[in-house]
């Protein structure tokens, strides 16, 4: 089943060929929650219960074996994504009642981020080198949309901390915007799909693997194994389900595993291995080819964390050397700090 095919099923389709004005999926259908992120969630469970052809049967014998809840407790509320000062609203499984939890807020967060790097990869990698190699002005680069792109990434991570309304008038959101951007709202919903993909997928290998046996307390480097696994799990459930956009997937792995880089400076962690390690070993599992573009999309990432925490990390390379370069000289730096 297709997108289009998907989205008629939800109801979703009366807007597909919209060409002009305004694009709001909120007076379209009645939508649950209140943030413009309520738009693709719909879209999103299902892709993700459908992540190749045996994946919907897995989760079926997972419920039926007592190891996965079978209802996603999705919830919802104009909260910032810091519960407390140790604890998050992250997506999560919870051990005693085997239920997956997703919040709002890290949804719209993580949409925020797809949206940054999806953007800044269009505008400041992709037209200019298809500029450069025409010799003259194909696509025109849109300062405005760079800007745009910063602010939503800005208003994202203000998210962890602070909650704020979704200006859906002023900044990108997946609920209501100009037909003339769909484009960038669209592939954005793609990718953001895509993430939210591999983390949902995560959590599944956590029921179906480890929840039985958990390592003890004392032994970090148990827990940091089981969450490499539970990695490498859920990519090859993904990648499983490639038909042709394997790219498109790997994408998705890399803003998944990106979204947790921006919570702090640091990357260390104790029962997780550090996200710079989770990443560069999500690129070799699913074996990105050296010029393909979810390298860039790591850089972009980073930068927009260097930049966030003002890390001071060298950059002087960019544009001479590949992307795959590029990212392993910053991780060389985030390893020497």
């Amino acid at each position: 089943m297709n997108i289009f095919e998907v989205l008629k099923k939800l109801g979703m389709d009366k807007w597909l060929w919209q060409q002009e004005g305004i694009i709001d999926h909120g007076k379209e259908r009645k939508l649950s929650g209140t943030q413009p992120i309520r738009a693709v969630i719909a879209v999103t469970i299902h892709f993700f219960q459908n992540t190749n052809k045996e994946f919907f049967d897995q989760l079926v014998k997972l419920t039926t074996d007592g190891k996965l809840n079978r209802e996603l407790d999705l919830q919802f509320g104009e909260v910032q994504i810091q519960e407390t000062d140790t604890r998050y609203r992250t997506p999560r499984i919870i051990n005693d009642t085997r239920t997956i939890q997703l919040h709002e807020t890290f949804l719209s967060y993580q949409w925020c981020i797809t949206y940054a790097i999806y953007t800044l990869y269009v505008e400041t990698i992709d037209y200019p080198k298809i500029n450069a190699e025409h010799g003259k002005i194909v696509n025109p680069i849109s300062p405005d949309k760079i800007e745009k792109a910063k602010e939503v990434f800005d208003y994202g991570r203000f998210l962890i901390r602070v909650f704020d309304q979704w200006d859906k008038d002023l900044l990108p959101n997946p609920e209501r915007y100009n037909a003339a951007d769909r484009n960038y709202i669209e592939q954005t919903n793609i990718l953001f799909t895509e993430g939210i993909k591999f983390i949902l997928c995560h959590e599944v290998a956590h029921a179906k693997k480890h929840l039985d046996n958990l390592p003890d307390e004392d032994c970090p480097s148990c827990f940091q194994e089981m969450e490499y696994d539970a990695d490498n799990e859920a990519i090859d459930n993904i990648l499983q389900g490639a038909n042709g956009n394997k790219f498109i997937l790997e994408l998705g792995v890399v803003i998944g595993i990106l979204s947790m880089i921006f919570f702090r400076s640091t990357t260390n962690g104790t029962k997780h291995p550090n996200i710079e390690d989770r990443l560069t070993n999500a690129l070799n599992r699913m074996k990105v080819n050296e010029d393909s573009i979810a390298w860039a999309f790591a850089c972009i990432g980073l930068e927009l964390w260097d930049e966030q925490f003002d890390l001071k990390f060298d950059w002087k390379a960019k544009g001479t050397i590949t992307f795959k370069d590029l990212y392993f000289s910053v991780i060389g730096q985030i390893k020497s700090k």
